[in-house]
Parts: C-alpha cells; sequence; structure tokens
C-alpha cells in the first residue's frame, strides 16, 4: 500500500530535482489519468461557416460580431464536446490558440451548437478532430471560398439541395440554416 509518488518539481542548477515522499494509500489508484479512447469518428456535422462577420460597435458581443462554425449532431445521442477540438487552417499546422477551439458540454440529438473560431476571410478549411488533435476526423472537413466579397454572409450547407452555399441570413441558433428571409 506504500506507494512513492512525485510531489515536487524543482528547478535546480543541473535540470530539474524531484522530491518524493512515501504515501499510505488503500484506494484503487484515483490519481490516475483515465486512459484516452480516441473515436475513429465524429458523429457531428458542421453545417455554417461564417467568416467574414459584420462590423459592429465596440462591446457589442452579439453573436453575429464574431467568426463561428455552426455544428449539427444527427445522432440518436449525446455528444460530448469537450473529447473534441476544432480546428481552422491547414491540416499540417500546428494547433493553437488563433485556430483551434475546445468546448465543454454536450450536444442532444438533432440539436446545432455554435463554436467560436477564427477563420480567416480569404478561405481555408475547418474540421474537427479529438482534443488532443491525434486523429483528425476527415468527414467532417468543409473547405469555404474566399468569403471578402461576402461581409455578413455564411457559408452554410442547404440540406434541400445538399450543396453548400452563400446564405444572407446567417442562423447561428439551435435551427436548420436559412436561406430566405421566411416571408
Amino acid at each position: 500500500n506504500v506507494t512513492q509518488l512525485p510531489m515536487r518539481l524543482t528547478q535546480g542548477a543541473n535540470g530539474y530535482n524531484t522530491t518524493y515522499a512515501a504515501e499510505n494509500r488503500t484506494d484503487k489508484f484515483p490519481w490516475q489519468t483515465p486512459l484516452h479512447v480516441v473515436s475513429s469518428s465524429a458523429n457531428l456535422q458542421i453545417v455554417e461557416i461564417y467568416p467574414n462577420p459584420v462590423a459592429c460597435q465596440p462591446f457589442d458581443t452579439t453573436t453575429l460580431c464574431n467568426d463561428y462554425v455552426k455544428i449539427f449532431n444527427p445522432g440518436q445521442e449525446m455528444t460530448d464536446l469537450a473529447q473534441l477540438r476544432f480546428r481552422s487552417g491547414l491540416p499540417t499546422q500546428n494547433a493553437s490558440s488563433s485556430n483551434s477551439t475546445i468546448v465543454r458540454g454536450g450536444l442532444p440529438p438533432g440539436a446545432y451548437a455554435i463554436v467560436p473560431l477564427n477563420l480567416t476571410n480569404s478561405g481555408g478549411a475547418v474540421w474537427i478532430e479529438d482534443k488532443y488533435g491525434l486523429v483528425q476526423h476527415q468527414s467532417t472537413t468543409i473547405v469555404y471560398p474566399d468569403s471578402s466579397g461576402q461581409k455578413g454572409k455564411s457559408w452554410a450547407y442547404d440540406s434541400s439541395t445538399h450543396q453548400w452555399r452563400w446564405s444572407s441570413y446567417p442562423t447561428p441558433y439551435n435551427e436548420p440554416n436559412r436561406f430566405t428571409d421566411g416571408a
């Protein structure tokens, strides 16, 4: 029951020194990190990309003032978003705070959610990967075109035609994408 645990890591003259202490444990190793099991697929779909937001007033926190990616859960079960990372750019680039986002919570079946993500106006790609970046879910990769002439529009999936196209009606809500004003 006596286990040597590293208790402190301090920098010494020739590197790092680790101080150990004996600790009496009767439980079944609760301090161990659980094994990270990588899912072979992400049961989510990217359905809208908003790369060139409208100009907003200072301190305006409206969703349409920032880049985002809208996702949809087409499955029959809750998806744990904390196990995933949302990326933009090129798959060969390293993940950074400017091209990746990790979110918390779950997404129920049939629901939509918005993920804030820095996007370029000159076009690019977005995709989903596991939270450590070990597996890039290539089936979720969406390439979007140059949006410099599409200010305030979203690159959205039209489920009626099964094609991607520009929409003048971004829909950052828990509802399907719109391509008309609804009138």
